[in-house]
């Protein structure tokens, strides 16, 4: 008999999600991450704010997502859901890293799902439409993790590569991938220099009409353009970047900036990654000197903190049962199967050129994600969940969201402990139960 009911590769958000809900139901749940902690790309490449858990009529993601919020309120690591001063969606959720990964270890210990870190799945052992076991690596050299099902929350959708599973990646055009970003911390900011320059001269920024005369809920700033522009014309910026973009953090005088941009890096290629981090590296240097000597309230500001990792937006994507695509998003359709819900605009940051191919803004109507988007055709026993679903790289550009991505795997842990009385083929499991297990416990479908 497998020694776990559901096996969860890749401690991220998703994941997180996805292990505590299947531990909540009383599934046997082992969660394998690479890191000494939860939390992926949203805390170790400082992805903040969450955005976003509404659309511009209501709430679209809650369930285990918002108990993770309401617990970082009450440790005093994030302000809740505000107004998203940029306009891009309804709300931003900004919220500390670090204060982050506490929450997520107490969330998983609580709901009794096991740990096993610092361990990287690298092969999977398959018989037939089955998956039978993972190959996993650390430092206790290799084990094979078996379990009824599994759950990829790798976000790379290794283990759906490792099993042979039909893949998609990168534009359809080109095959190239949004740009990769070193989003780094900065200290030292002197806000209100910040907020009054913002507020005199509102036209060199992106923001939402009700902001353009008045204070902001916090600070969200898309802009800067002619200080770049004049930095590049210098010889100071040689980056492919149009604008400043930078996030406030819960603790005022600091900000969390998304300026740099790594394009035409292969990011499952560990030397493309490699040299990516060097170049990361160069660039963060480079958009703090910018901010120094260019930026209201930047001239005493430090770098608090770089990434563990420099931030991956797209990279394989699962070729589901259904592929969820813009026309979709564009009608804010719904389907028989929705489990989750995304409201993000569709948001590409263009992997050849300094700008974003499609501006956010304007009113994204919500819109489901199916069952389907997660289920390879060809396995019985697998979810893909987080950026590595079903989906369009158009479509993906609204879905790959960290509230998106929490809300999938809350739904891939729940389907799990729908299956497992009857050890059903999860390609024909009923949605039914799973839509009504999710809505018990506060999610939306």
């Amino acid at each position: 008999m497998p020694s776990w009911d559901v096996a969860v590769f890749g401690g991220g958000p998703a994941g997180a999600m996805a292990a505590i809900a299947a531990a909540r139901g009383g599934a046997r749940t082992l969660l394998v991450e690479r890191y000494g902690f939860l939390g992926g790309q949203s805390v170790c490449s400082l992805v903040t704010p969450w955005m976003a858990f509404h659309s511009f009529e209501r709430q679209v993601v809650a369930g285990i997502p918002q108990e993770l919020v309401e617990r970082l309120v009450a440790m005093g690591g994030c302000p809740g859901h505000l107004p998203d001063p940029l306009g891009v969606a309804a709300t931003l959720t900004p919220f500390d890293t670090e204060l982050a990964k506490l929450a997520l270890l107490q969330m998983a210990s609580e709901s009794g799902v096991e740990l096993l870190l610092y361990s990287f799945a690298f092969g999977v052992v398959r018989a037939g439409e089955r998956l039978e076991c993972v190959r996993v690596a650390h430092k206790g050299g290799e084990e094979r993790i078996e379990a009824r099902y599994f759950v990829d929350a790798t976000g790379d959708a290794d283990l759906a590569f490792h099993g042979g599973l039909e893949l998609r990646s990168g534009r359809e055009t080109d095959g190239l991938h949004q740009p990769l970003t070193a989003i780094f911390k900065v200290g030292g900011v002197d806000v209100e220099q910040l907020e009054t320059h913002v507020r005199e001269h509102p036209e060199q920024f992106l923001l939402e009409p009700r902001f353009r005369n008045g204070g902001m809920p916090v600070i969200a700033i898309s802009g800067f353009f002619e200080e770049v522009q004049a930095a590049r014309l210098a010889g100071k910026f040689p980056i492919a970047r149009d604008r400043v973009l930078l996030f406030g953090l819960p603790r005022r005088g600091e900000v969390a900036v998304n300026t740099t941009r790594l394009q035409r890096v292969d990011p499952v290629d560990p030397r493309a990654l490699s040299a990516a981090e060097v170049e990361a590296a160069r660039q963060i240097l480079t958009v703090q000197a910018l901010l120094v000597e260019r930026i209201p309230g930047f001239s005493k500001s430090y770098i608090l903190q770089t990434p563990v990792q420099t931030g991956i937006r797209e990279s394989r994507r699962l070729a589901g049962l259904y592929e969820l695509t813009g026309a979709d998003l564009a009608r804010g359709a719904d389907f028989h199967d929705s489990i989750a819900r995304g409201a993000f605009p569709v948001d590409i940051h263009s992997p050849d050129r300094p700008g974003v191919d499609c501006e956010a803004g304007g009113r994204q109507p919500d819109y489901g994600i199916p069952l389907r988007c997660l289920l390879p055709p060809a396995v019985s026993n697998l979810l893909v969940v987080g950026r590595a679903l079903s989906a369009t790289f158009e479509a993906h550009a609204s879905a790959r969201i960290t509230p998106t991505a929490m809300a999938t795997g809350q739904a891939a842990g729940t389907a799990v402990v729908c299956a497992l009385p009857g050890r059903a083929d999860l390609r024909a499991l009923d949605p039914r139960p799973v839509r009504d297990r999710l809505r018990l416990a506060g999610a939306i479908v």
